[in-house]
């Protein structure tokens, strides 16, 4: 198997920070368009802290919870992709990796290119995020070997953060194919 160079791990104080005083700062504003300056400054200062505290327990829970699953994973990179060779034909391959998308929940496939060896799956929305977008993609590499690579990703682009859905999703699919 071949993991992707995938950068960042996690996020913690990082990410706390990102999170905490955008919202804090949103939270302020609702009061200083009131000209209440006492009441914009604890309401930043404590609606950011309790959302980014909140933001950092539903990291670390997700981390404590991934292991339960027998997915080991120190990166939680919303974008995740990787390949492995598989002792199948192509077409054998295909039909493999379309079983074995279809053991994800809420997942549905939108479109399958056989002759490109594609498959294009989006998942439901959960308390982790908006949904992703699963792309499979088989290539025969030998008359009965392929390398299947598997993506996942956010449907919002700009989602930084899924709570280790795309480890998730990847590991799974990789376990079942």
């Amino acid at each position: 198997m071949v993991s992707s160079p995938n950068s960042g791990t996690g996020f913690g104080k990082s990410v706390f920070w990102r999170a905490a005083i955008p919202f804090g700062i949103a939270m302020g504003v609702m009061q200083l368009v009131q000209g209440r300056w006492l009441a914009a400054a604890i309401s930043a200062a404590i609606g950011g802290s309790l959302f980014g505290g909140w933001m950092v327990w539903k990291d670390r829970r997700a981390r404590r919870k991934l292991p339960g699953k027998g997915i080991r994973a120190t990166d939680l990179n919303p974008i995740r992709e990787r390949s492995k060779e598989i002792a199948k034909s192509s077409d054998e391959a295909f039909e493999a990796s379309r079983r074995a998308l279809l053991t994800t929940p809420k997942l549905k496939i939108v479109s399958e290119r056989r002759e490109n060896g594609e498959l294009h799956a989006k998942t439901g929305m959960t308390w982790r995020g908006f949904g992703e977008v699963l792309t499979v993609r088989v290539l025969a590499t030998g008359r009965s070997l392929s390398r299947v690579t598997i993506r996942s990703e956010p449907k919002l682009k700009t989602t930084t953060v899924d709570y280790g859905k795309a480890v998730e999703n990847v590991e799974t699919f990789l376990a079942h194919l």
